[in-house]
């Protein structure tokens, strides 16, 4: 009897909302290559094809409202997050097939050259969304710091939209409601057992790559931040691994606190008199919702 080459239970990657598409309707990698390699040609794509793909609305699956200057980065970055995730979860498959003891030549005319093609488009995503950064409003910032754009701060604008502007009180934001809404407000701001987070989880991950990046780089605008803060936190008491943690949040609000300057400049947004670090700037739950919309799932960061 021919082995299958569907992965058994155990082996098989959890289906994706690119695979299953956010419409509830079947939609698989060869639907996501195809929609992508039509839009990279500059060829037009129904709004039902991007909707499926995830590029409707933010990466955490709100619907976008004040967000027009950085609209462009909003929907490749959510394009490149579904884009990957079928890269990997193609790749997993892959893997657990070869595992599995399936013959190589069933495994390979299974697959054919849909990884390599993943990851073209992957990559040209992200090429797409450094050029998209450089013409957003915070585009002088990013020409001006080095290490900073590309996918990674596609990210992070992805889950905080315009870091300037409070998108459920309709205001400009506080540089203290965008440091809790990232996460990094505090020892307070830490995991607890059937406790609900108040910030983002995702745009919180998305500043820590950015930070990690700019430490790892000596030439950075931000490297002098780690170093101080290293300098800083010399208690014998503490682990290298926590000084390390503690001398890393600084360079996230640091580089936090140049992009909310830098977007506040752009906007001419001025905050309201009496913001504070407490106040949280919680998902919106009244913007009208885009073309082929899905019902968002449950959120972390919307206390």
């Amino acid at each position: 009897m021919t082995a299958s080459l569907i992965p058994s239970a155990a082996h098989r990657p959890p289906v994706t909302q690119v695979q299953r598409g956010r419409t509830g309707t079947p939609f698989g990698p060869a639907q996501v290559v195809h929609a992508t390699q039509k839009l990279i040609a500059g060829s037009d794509v129904s709004p039902p094809v991007l909707a499926g793909a995830g590029v409707g609305m933010l990466g955490d699956g709100r619907a976008m409202g004040r967000t027009g200057e950085y609209q462009q980065v909003i929907l490749l970055a959510a394009q490149y997050d579904d884009i990957q995730a079928v890269r990997k979860a193609t790749a997993n498959r892959k893997r657990a097939a070869l595992a599995n003891g399936w013959p190589v030549e069933k495994v390979a005319q299974a697959f054919g050259d849909l990884i390599p093609s993943l990851t073209k488009i992957e990559n040209h995503l992200g090429r797409q969304i450094t050029k998209a950064t450089k013409d957003c409003p915070l585009g002088d910032h990013v020409a001006a710091t080095r290490g900073l754009g590309g996918s990674s701060l596609g990210k992070l604008l992805q889950h905080i939209g315009d870091p300037a502007w409070n998108r459920l009180h309709d205001r400009p934001r506080t540089f203290g409601e965008l440091v809790k809404y990232c996460g990094i407000a505090g020892p307070d701001q830490r995991n607890h057992k059937g406790v609900q987070s108040n910030w983002n989880t995702k745009a919180r991950a998305a500043l820590h790559l950015i930070a990690a990046q700019m430490v790892k780089d000596r030439q950075s605008a931000y490297r002098h931040v780690y170093d101080e803060g290293r300098a800083r936190y010399t208690n014998p008491d503490q682990s290298p691994a926590h000084q390390h943690n503690q001398a890393l949040r600084l360079v996230k609000r640091a580089i936090l606190k140049d992009i909310w300057t830098a977007a506040q400049n752009a906007c001419d947004a001025k905050p309201p008199a009496g913001g504070g670090p407490n106040v949280v700037d919680p998902a919106p739950t009244n913007r009208p919702a885009p073309t082929v919309l899905a019902a968002p799932g449950p959120q972390q960061a919307d206390l």
